[in-house]
């Protein structure tokens, strides 16, 4: 390497590791900055995720449908199989934040139980966010303190409009 480069390159190399340690305490801190708060597109190359995930807890969503009188549990993965291996969208976060989204998911469970001659036709659906906090280094990942966040209740008498599309 030529003289003249080697003091901007060392300078961009410093520069360049604390970028990455600034997105790495963004991404993995527990308490992130106010910096870090207020510009998050800015840190977003350091903390860019691709094939983990940052999030510190397991979510799983859970249905469950008032029938004849009382509360069963609905098996989601049963009346909507996934199509891919990175599992339903519903299962998403995002998915799970949105009331669009949920008011459709619940319209399709009701009507997707009431065409099942197996399954019994409900009245009301709850869906619900249980979450529990990772525990590292173990394999064993069973719920435990595990929190549970009301995402919808449904009454399925209601009618939406469905989205329109193509089926693929």
């Amino acid at each position: 390497m030529p003289e003249a480069l080697r003091v901007p390159a060392l300078v961009l190399l410093v520069a360049l590791g604390g970028y990455f340690g600034l997105c790495f305490h963004h991404a993995l801190g527990k308490n992130p900055s106010g910096f870090s708060k207020a510009h998050p597109y800015l840190l977003w190359f350091g903390g860019w995720q691709m094939f983990t995930t940052r999030d510190r807890t397991h979510n799983v969503m859970e249905a469950h449908a008032l029938a004849d009188g009382a509360w069963i549990s609905v098996d989601l993965a049963t009346l909507f199989p996934a199509r891919w291996e990175s599992g339903p969208r519903y299962a998403r976060r995002v998915f799970r934040d949105s009331p669009s989204r949920m008011r459709v998911l619940a319209w399709s469970t009701c009507r997707r139980m009431e065409a099942s001659p197996e399954l019994p036709d409900p009245a009301v659906l709850l869906f619900e966010d249980v979450s529990w906090r990772k525990r590292l280094g173990t394999v064993d990942q069973a719920p435990q303190d595990a929190q549970r966040r009301k995402l919808l209740m449904w009454d399925c008498g209601e009618k939406i409009s469905r989205p329109k599309g193509v089926r693929i």
